[in-house]
């Protein structure tokens, strides 16, 4: 399935700079991949964006370790349910909770 969205999660350095860990194109590889390598590697300071294909400027949403109780609502009003399904935003949603509820 050709896909429009795309996830592209980086992980925060102390100064405000960002290395780009990965780009996704579907919720469970996100959760999968990036959030699991987040996770295993104890990386609990990170930006996750959505952008479409071919796109240069700002992100159609941002969110980092300290917005994620945002998501949700956020990433509604930028993409429909035919494009990200409620179920699938819920488990990211989940997911990045989690990670952070550990954040030191």
């Amino acid at each position: 399935m050709f896909r429009r969205l795309y996830w592209i999660v980086e992980v925060m350095q102390a100064d405000g700079r960002s290395t780009i860990l990965g780009v996704f194109t579907s919720i469970p590889d996100l959760i999968e991949e990036g959030i699991g390598y987040l996770k295993e590697h104890s990386l609990t300071q990170f930006r996750i964006s959505l952008t479409t294909l071919d796109h240069a400027g700002q992100a159609k949403g941002s969110w980092t370790d300290q917005t994620v109780s945002d998501l949700v609502s956020d990433a509604r009003k930028v993409a429909s349910p035919s494009e990200i399904s409620d179920d699938e935003l819920n488990s990211l949603y989940r997911s990045l909770q989690a990670l952070t509820a550990v954040s030191p």
